[in-house]
């Protein structure tokens, strides 16, 4: 029996490098909320949490040091998935060590590539959730609540994204908005039309008027939109039928002329 929890133990440490801690376990704070903070980061930027889910659905907070052989192998995974789900979900990696100076970040950062926010522990996350081995990975939500703690490394692209996909599904996405897609009309001096008819036929939408802006946007995210003109106010000429736009979002004034 002793030699089962040897091994057993040994294959923990494969996963986490352990520290000391006379606090209550980091599990302990999930469904908690997380007090709001700043740090300085490698690139000279100031990281501040509140800031941050003001654009992101979800922060993650990944508390490592750069001597730990799991932190650096899961690091190339989680900037893989951070590369993917970076509109939604921010990341910011903290060093615990004392000895890792903004220097010794910057060429760590250098060496694996990572794009994703780095910086160090100055207001002892690690230490007020009682961290017993690192890495350790807190998520937050919109709320600032912790949603998610994990003790040790991943090992796969996969591991992350799944737990983004399976915590982001309880939010709308917040880059999917009616601003996505927009039209202004204006006449030749810029003053804005009410009034114009416009649809969008790459899909079920119905057609819709300019208001007293002249704007008129619609949501939606197809790689080519058909925009189709209509109809104008008495007094306007009629300047295109249908017009193509690409990419996956856009923002355009059309100047009406009078008849």
């Amino acid at each position: 029996m002793k030699k089962s929890i040897v091994i057993l133990l040994a294959f923990a440490l494969l996963a986490a490098c352990p520290l000391p801690s006379a606090f209550a376990a980091p599990e302990d704070w999930k469904g908690r909320t997380l007090p709001d903070f700043s740090a300085k980061t490698i690139s000279g930027d100031t990281f501040t949490l509140s800031e941050s889910l003001r654009t992101h659905d979800l922060v993650l907070i990944n508390l490592w040091a750069t001597w730990c052989g799991p932190c650096r192998n899961e690091f190339p995974y989680l900037e893989a998935a951070w590369e993917q789900y970076g509109s939604r979900v921010d990341v910011i990696a903290l060093s615990v060590e004392t000895s890792d100076t903004f220097d010794v970040l910057r060429r760590f950062a250098n060496e694996y590539g990572l794009k994703f926010a780095v910086g160090r522990d100055e207001t002892n996350i690690f230490g007020m959730i009682g961290g017993t081995g690192i890495p350790t990975t807190l998520i937050v939500d919109r709320d600032m609540r912790i949603v998610a703690v994990e003790v040790g490394s991943k090992s796969s692209v996969n591991e992350f994204t799944s737990l983004f996909d399976r915590l982001l599904s309880a939010y709308p996405d917040k880059t999917r908005n009616t601003d996505r897609c927009v039209l202004y009309f204006r006449d030749t001096d810029g003053n804005p039309v009410k009034g114009v008819t416009v649809a969008f036929c790459n899909g079920e939408y119905d057609p819709i008027e300019t208001d007293e802006n002249g704007r008129v946007s619609f949501d939606c995210d197809p790689d080519d939109y058909h925009v189709h003109l209509l109809g104008v106010p008495d007094g306007y000429k009629l300047p295109w039928e249908q017009m193509h736009v690409f990419g996956d979002s856009f923002e355009l004034t059309v100047t009406l002329h009078t008849d």
